[in-house]
């Protein structure tokens, strides 16, 4: 029963650290997203006329 419930919470870790690693990946994603956008929208051509 001792190994049982030590291999579930391992389990219970892994699956916390998935998370936060998955979490963490979306969050860079959307900030490269973000910044790609922005470099995009600032860029001299799409600054209107002169």
């Amino acid at each position: 029963m001792r190994k049982t419930k030590c291999s579930l919470e391992r389990l219970e870790a892994v699956k916390t650290l998935e998370t936060v690693t998955s979490t963490f990946m979306r969050q860079r994603l959307v900030l490269e997203m973000i910044l790609a956008l922005k470099q995009i929208c600032n860029h001299p051509a799409f600054s209107g006329p002169r």
